[in-house]
């Protein structure tokens, strides 16, 4: 994984509202949020309890295979608060090579995965 933080963060992806504290939290990043693609897979799913975290990592290994962000259905009214680079309704072009994964399960299974495209 040598030099994966070398480059940029090219998609974030979410198992909830794109909203939640844990992006609202990247004010470190500057603004990298307002310019990172969000996007939030629960929003199509529903909750996968268990299964979660390896539906989300499949959804940006195919952001990676299909060079498309998947979107946060019904996103029609996003927090004003919130200035994200939000990904609404429909999957948006991108070349995806290194995307980021938060996985937050029931009773604190959490995890955050970085991926990167090797092809």
């Amino acid at each position: 994984m040598s030099g994966i933080f070398e480059q940029p963060i090219q998609f974030a992806r979410s198992p909830e509202n794109p909203g939640t504290s844990i992006f609202r939290s990247l004010d470190d990043v500057g603004d990298a949020v307002k310019v990172v693609p969000v996007s939030a897979t629960k929003s199509m799913t529903g909750h996968l309890l268990s299964a979660a975290s390896a539906v989300e990592a499949l959804a940006c290994l195919a952001a990676f295979d299909r060079k498309a962000i998947p979107p946060t259905i019904n996103l029609d009214d996003p927090d004003p608060e919130c200035d994200l680079c939000h990904v609404p309704h429909e999957a948006r072009p991108a070349n995806v090579r290194i995307a980021l994964s938060n996985s937050f399960g029931f009773g604190g299974s959490n995890i955050c995965v970085v991926f990167r495209s090797v092809a």
